[in-house]
């Protein structure tokens, strides 16, 4: 007879395997619409674009800043933020859809963890 502690009692949540846990969370994000897809995307090229000016900022060195460059450092560091969230959300919205393009062309036999 197994040890007492290793019985489950019928309310007993099961254990989750890691799989299942991962597809709720890529469940969890959701879809994108069109303009939702061209906000991010606009939004990700100015974090782009800000990320390269304030390369040529601070290419001239620190000593040598003005007032205006730090004001617009400023800015600047909050596109290149901005960017990189809509960023993270477009990939997590787009995992959700290779995953469920994933799954159609899933064999009868080939687990969900090989897609």
């Amino acid at each position: 007879m197994p040890p007492s502690h290793a019985r489950r009692s019928p309310g007993e949540e099961k254990s989750i395997d890691p799989m299942t846990l991962y597809m709720s969370d890529v469940a969890a994000h959701p879809m994108l619409t069109v303009e939702e897809e061209q906000h991010l995307t606009r939004t990700v090229a100015a974090g782009v674009d800000a990320a390269r000016c304030l390369e040529e900022v601070f290419a001239r060195g620190v000593d040598e800043l003005t007032e205006a460059d730090l004001a617009r450092r400023d800015a600047l560091l909050t596109a290149v933020r901005s960017g990189v969230c809509a960023r993270e959300r477009f990939m997590k919205a787009n995992l959700r859809l290779v995953v469920s393009i994933a799954k159609l062309y899933q064999g009868p036999r080939a687990p969900t963890c090989s897609i």
